[in-house]
């Protein structure tokens, strides 16, 4: 019988996304709700696979080069066959790895804390941002910090508004940008900064805490989907994988019992 090379997925354990153990018997145990979504579509697939990560700890950012670090970089050097871990559909990486029928989109939102705590005084609350254009004008009085993730720097500079576009380009002149090892935490969500999420994930992290407000308003919608580079073998069994699961609503489910 021929025997076919493992399939090699390129994953990022990411806190409250997806997890990543070994058993005590040596099997591999995937957590969380991408992690079970993963393996369900693995489990669908029927094929021998392997798990790599991306040692800079990244999705996937054009560096200078032209080249792409993380996952996507793993798909570009071919160092990878599949990558899954909330990775965007964007167009710049579109032009170097192929994407998967989208499972799911979600929205950019902003976390912050407008309350500054003391043991010597009571909370101080100030007027709240509610609108990605308040925290634009609020970032160039200079009263408060804006990190974002590399990808929604477009959305910035491409928007017709002129304040967001200013915003992006204090972000990237400040290299103001979220380290992807942090992005789950409480690293970048603190009195007078202000994180960009993920909404899904967002609110896994940051909704049982009162005194952080999380926005209304969005950025933009982001479709999510698998990334494969050009040895994938079975991109149409996996787009019809990723279909009947997206009838059944199993994503849904998986993320509401996360919530």
């Amino acid at each position: 019988m021929e025997q076919h090379p493992k399939t090699t997925v390129a994953i990022f354990p990411s806190p409250h996304v997806l997890s990543f153990s070994i058993s005590e018997t040596g099997a591999v145990e995937l957590g969380n709700f991408e992690g079970k979504y993963l393996q369900v579509v693995l489990d669908n697939l029927s094929m021998d696979y392997k798990f790599v990560f991306p040692k800079e700890k990244q999705y996937g950012k054009l560096l200078p080069n032209g080249s792409w670090n993380g996952m996507i970089g793993m798909l570009q050097r071919g160092e990878a066959d599949l990558a899954f871990t909330y990775l965007t559909v964007t167009e710049e990486r579109a032009k170097v790895v192929n994407f998967s029928t989208v499972y799911t989109m979600d929205a950019c939102i902003f976390v912050y804390s407008a309350t500054l705590l003391s043991f010597l005084i009571q909370p101080i609350k100030e007027p709240m941002i509610l609108t990605f254009k308040e925290l634009s004008k609020a970032v160039q009085r200079g009263t408060h910090k804006a990190t974002f993730y590399n990808f929604s720097i477009p959305f910035l500079l491409n928007s017709e508004d002129e304040d967001l576009n200013i915003l992006g380009e204090i972000v990237i002149r400040n290299n103001w940008f979220v380290h992807s090892p942090k992005g789950g935490s409480f690293a970048y969500v603190k009195y007078h900064s202000i994180q960009a999420s993920n909404r899904n994930p967002g609110k896994l992290v940051y909704s049982n805490h009162k005194d952080l407000y999380m926005s209304e308003e969005t950025l933009y919608v982001s479709p999510m989907a698998f990334a494969y580079g050009k040895n994938f073998c079975c991109p149409t069994t996996l787009n019809s994988i990723i279909l009947r699961l997206s009838a059944a609503g199993l994503y849904d489910k998986f993320s509401e019992i996360a919530h």
